[in-house]
């Protein structure tokens, strides 16, 4: 998605299959915020991973 000519609330947001990542434009204040989240897997949790 890219909103990045709206002049109030300037954002990007780039989607992969196991990643997304996105910059929001704060004009007002001069400020961006830059932030990223992985994709929900398939199934059940390994048991290796619940400790992590």
């Amino acid at each position: 998605m890219d909103r990045t000519q709206h002049p109030n609330r300037p954002e990007v947001v780039v989607r992969g299959r196991l990643i997304e990542m996105s910059v929001h434009g704060f004009p007002e204040r001069g400020t961006v915020w830059i932030a990223g989240n992985t994709a929900c897997l398939e199934g059940e949790v390994p048991e290796a991973w619940r400790d992590v």
